[in-house]
Parts: structure tokens; sequence; C-alpha cells
């Protein structure tokens, strides 16, 4: 797939979100209807029919001109930049339009669970995230009647949030306490550091008249507590594979487990890595050591609603003897502005990544030109298929 290459929006979809089946692609259709993703315009679900959905899915666009719209029309509008998912409101739409938006994104794979089709697996992969979502995958994957030889986190260089529950538990405020560890200073508890926070907050609203953005906020912090305490100590700022080593090496589950972190670097052009850093870390850590020409079996635990936008980065996988399923439990009472942010966010993501690749070598490990095409089915099973035709 070529993303200035004019196709039809039901094209995309079978292509990036593997809808297949009318009534899948009709719930597409309504999803972007209801909430005015191509005209801005939000609508009531009670407006739609078939004649709509057909003009929907017929109107003919490139991924990157549908993933501009998408980015202003539905991401910007239900969450904003720099807005974290905690931190999103709701309400934006009627009880009666919510339902409907709830439904449709049910009927297209961004709430129900997806479980592993097989018994045992070499490999499984925790997809990385705050403390709070590995700790939900962490016991997802302990629940899962599976066996594998071994487990990778998939993680990297993001600062961890010093402010943030997700990041910081009732029973263990992992971010603070790794950061206590490293300053290594009496002036430096779990209680200096929610007081600096306050500090930043309030020096910001007095001069600026507006609350400080989450992200402006956590800069400041990082280099607040860089700057003063951890350069002199030659230490860096805890960051996401911190905390998950932290956490599995106190988990006796994985005492007799062979675990480990897979570590991604950040790009200096980007904010923070990502899924598709972290995957092609793992993959290049893979090709070093893989020996053997026999499938090669792996589980990823995501979780619903994030498995589509998660599961673009395992598409762009060229060796054939990979087959990977990415794996989710289902979303419970989900946010119909969240569910409409991830379905713009998975467009958004194969354009970056297309975009991305088309800049590498063709020779490349993670170029889309030599990369197998996804299993064409509703399962989020990637694996040895054929290579992508010549318009993709």
């Amino acid at each position: 797939m070529k993303q200035n290459e004019p196709q039809t929006i039901e094209q995309i979809a079978q292509e990036v979100y593997k809808i297949s089946g009318q009534e899948a692609l009709k719930s597409f259709a309504k999803i972007i209807f209801i909430a005015g993703g191509i005209d801005e315009k939000q609508e009531s679900a009670l407006n739609f029919n078939d004649d709509l959905a057909k003009k929907i899915l017929n109107t003919e666009l490139s991924l990157a001109e549908l993933d501009a719209l998408f980015q202003s029309n539905i991401y910007n509008k239900y969450r904003g930049q720099g807005v974290e998912r905690q931190n999103m409101s709701s309400g934006s739409f009627s009880e009666p339009d919510r339902s409907a938006i709830i439904e449709c994104f049910k009927q297209i794979g961004f709430i129900d669970e997806v479980a592993p089709s097989r018994e045992k697996y070499d490999e499984v992969l925790v997809l990385g995230a705050s403390m709070l979502g590995v700790k939900s995958r962490i016991d997802d994957l302990k629940a899962l009647n599976i066996k594998y030889n071994k487990v990778s986190f998939l993680t990297g260089e993001r600062a961890l949030w010093m402010d943030s529950p997700s990041d910081n538990f009732a029973s263990d405020k992992i971010a603070q306490n790794l950061l206590v560890q490293r300053c290594d200073n009496p002036e430096v508890t779990c209680d200096s550091i929610d007081k600096k926070i306050q500090e930043i907050k309030d020096k910001h609203k007095i001069e600026k008249e507006s609350d400080i953005l989450v992200g402006n906020l956590r800069k400041e912090i990082e280099g607040f507590y860089t700057e003063n305490y951890l350069e002199p100590k030659k230490q860096k700022f805890p960051t996401e594979a911190d905390g998950i080593e932290y956490m599995f090496k106190k988990d006796e589950f994985f005492a007799s487990r062979n675990a480990r972190c897979i570590y991604a670097k950040k790009s200096p052009e980007k904010p923070r890595v990502d899924t598709v850093d972290t995957v092609n870390e793992w993959f290049k850590e893979f090709e070093k050591g893989a020996k053997t020409d026999a499938g090669y079996y792996c589980v990823a635990i995501s979780d619903q609603p994030f498995l589509k936008a998660q599961s673009q980065a395992f598409g762009l996988i060229s060796n054939p003897n990979i087959q990977i399923e990415v794996v989710a439990k289902s979303a419970k009472n989900p946010n119909s502005e969240l569910l409409l942010t991830e379905m713009a966010g998975t467009l958004n993501r194969r354009k970056l990544m297309l975009e991305r690749f088309a800049q590498q070598d063709s020779k490349s490990s993670f170029s889309p030109s030599s990369a197998p095409s996804p299993a064409p089915d509703e399962s989020a099973q990637l694996g040895p298929t054929k290579k992508m035709p010549e318009h993709i």
C-alpha cells in the first residue's frame, strides 16, 4: 500500500484494519459518519443508512489524505495533542450515539477478546506501556493457558511519569521510588517529588495564567532532577525499561522463567520510543541469534482497544519463518472517545511506518517491499504469507 495512492475507504479499511464482511464495513462507515471523520460534522446515528454507508466506503482518498482528516476531525477533536489517554474527556455524544459507536467498534474488532490459537509458543512478547498497562499484561499472561520457552518485554527509553498513577501504584510508587534510589540524596523523597510537581504547576499557573500541559510538566520534572541530582552522579532518569525490569524481577512468577527486557533507544527526531521501535529492536536481536529454518511462533500480549494499532508494527516483519499472533483481553466499559482516537491512531501508525521504511534500503529487515502481507482474516495472526503485491 502506498500512502499517496488514491483508493477507496473500503480498501483502506480492509488493508489497514483487516475489516471484512459487509456488516463490519458498514459499521466502519457508521463510525466515520457519527464522529464526523471526513466532514467534521458530528451526526446522529439515527440519520445513517445504507446509501450513506456506500457513499463513505466508495469515497476515494489516499491513505495520507484520510489520515490527515482523521487526525484533524477525530484525534485532535476527541483527544487533543499532548493529552494522555487517562486524561481524556468524555461526553462528546448522546447516549444513543455513544452506544451505537461502541457497538460498531465491537463489529470491527476493537473491543472483544482475541485469544491465542496455539497451546505452545517459542516466545511471548509483552508490549511496553505504562507500569499499570504492563502489570495488566503480566496478569493476562499469567491467566493464559499456554506453554512457552521465554518471555521478552519490549520496552524502551521513555521517561517514567512521576506525576501519574499509571506509573505509581498506591502500594508501590515505582517511578518515584526508582528516582529516589538513583538520586541517592535525603532531599529526594516521594513526598518531595510530589511537592516539586505541585510547585511547577503553581508557578506556570501564576506566570502563564493557564494550566501547564502534561507533556511540558514531565519535561520540567525530568530536567530538574537530571540537572540537580542525576548528572552529578552520572545517573540517568528512570525509564519504562527500568520500571518493567523492576516489576518482573520482583515477581516470583518469572523466577523460574527465562525473561528479559528488549531495550530500544529513543531517536533524536522522535519524542519517545513507540511499538515500532521496540519491535524493530526485538527483530534485530532475533536475527542475531536465530539459526533455524523452522517456524518460530510468538504471541504478543496487548489489550483492547490497542491491538489493531500495535499489530501494525508486526505486519512488516520480513522473515517468513516468524509467525506472530497479537492477543488481547476484551475492553471493559470502553470510552467512545478513546475508541475513536485509537481508530485514528491505527491509521496514523501505518502512515508513519510507510514513511519510515520507504526511506530505508530495500534489503532492510523491516522494509515493506519485502514484507509479507498480514493474514486476511479477522484474527490478529501475522505470519508467513505471500509477499505484498507491487501496489502495496
